[in-house]
């Protein structure tokens, strides 16, 4: 059965190169400089499974279309005969990364290296692609024996190699099916609220990958939580002293205390209640249809996002700390407070006649801050 989890500190611990190249990518060329073999010292090879090390730190994702992705046939390919097709098939991808590439390319290494990790107590194989900053890691060497183009590497004064800045972007790939996804991959300047999205790699290096994010639970409670943020910005007719923040809140509010996802108890909870005491008949039947409308709409957004109809744990430190709400009036006033506005005593109302608005506060005493 697959492993679930992401690589765990023990075991990336066991990482051992078996094999490794790579060609460098110079922008403004269309082709990458290729070479036929790569020879590491023992330190460079250290070097380099520090940096396969870090790049086990990721986001999850899984091939598109499995039967017929080259990017899993060509990994697969190098790990079945790594002697027969690393150096052909690298320079494939590496040629194939070039041109997915929707902007001007930095000069860069593109390596494919072959690794292992002990794996339940056997060594299995992985297959390692980084992008790294071509000027900052070693000085290359080359010379040709028996027709063959051979580089070795020489470490420079001012090198970075002890700095995890020098790589770009990353991708660790398992297509053996020991762990349930295919791919970790990320890239440099991507922050925490980056990882378990999309938004973790670039369009086109999930294109090159030809992956698509794995639907994790961390995924699916950061997903469930834009949706929320998304739909209530477009909703015109919340109710009176309503706002869209108060949907967010209350999102971020089931998703960091309920231990399970349920659809239908999550809407609830995001819509609140549209009643107040006092209300008569009509207003209590014309709330209970906008309600109904709400719901029917939110189910619906839901659901095109995958999202609906799916129980999953949720994930309480993927949303990061709550955010705050910032109201500014015209008069350069601000308010600034965090969860729904219900929860700290907020009212927004509107003059009637007028088109202004009142904001009431309710609180049990206040100070004055510099």
């Amino acid at each position: 059965m697959p492993i679930s989890s992401s690589v765990s500190e023990q075991i990336r611990e066991t990482i051992q190169i078996e094999a490794f190249i790579y060609h460098v990518l110079r922008g403004g060329h269309e082709e990458p400089t290729y070479y036929d073999q790569v020879e590491l010292t023992n330190e460079q090879k250290t070097f380099f499974e520090g940096q396969i090390k870090t790049a086990c730190e990721g986001t999850q994702f899984i091939f598109l279309d499995p039967a017929n992705n080259t990017f899993a046939a060509d990994a697969i390919k190098i790990l079945d005969d790594v002697d027969a097709e690393l150096s052909s098939t690298s320079r494939r991808l590496a040629q194939r990364f070039l041109g997915t590439h929707n902007g001007s390319t930095n000069d860069g290494i593109f390596i494919v290296s072959v690794f292992s990790m002990l794996v339940e107590q056997s060594r299995r194989r992985f297959l390692a692609i980084l992008i790294v900053d071509f000027s900052t890691v070693y000085r290359q060497n080359v010379r040709e024996e028996q027709h063959r183009i051979i580089v070795s590497l020489e470490r420079v004064i001012d090198s970075l190699s002890d700095n995890p800045k020098s790589l770009q972007k990353w991708a660790i790939i398992d297509p053996s099916n020991t762990y349930a996804w295919d791919v970790v991959a990320l890239q440099r300047h991507k922050g925490s609220a980056d990882k378990d999205t999309n938004n973790a790699i670039s369009k086109y290096f999930r294109g090159f990958l030809q992956a698509e994010i794995r639907e994790t639970p961390s995924v699916l409670t950061r997903r469930a939580h834009q949706v929320v943020a998304n739909w209530a910005k477009t909703v015109n007719d919340l109710p009176d002293g309503s706002m869209w923040q108060d949907y967010r809140s209350r999102a971020v509010d089931y998703l960091t205390a309920r231990e399970s996802f349920d659809t239908d108890n999550f809407i609830d909870h995001v819509l609140g209640s549209y009643f107040y005491d006092g209300m008569d008949e009509d207003e209590v039947a014309k709330k209970s249809m906008l309600k109904q409308l709400h719901a029917t709409g939110l189910r619906s957004r839901l659901a095109q996002e995958g999202v609906a109809g799916q129980v999953f744990q949720c994930a309480h430190g993927s949303l990061g700390l709550k955010k705050t709400t910032t109201l500014k009036t015209a008069e350069n006033v601000k308010i600034v407070y965090q969860g729904t506005t219900e929860a700290s005593g907020i009212r927004v109302l509107e003059e009637p006649g007028t088109g202004d608005k009142i904001i009431q506060i309710k609180t049990s005493s206040y100070e004055t801050l510099e």
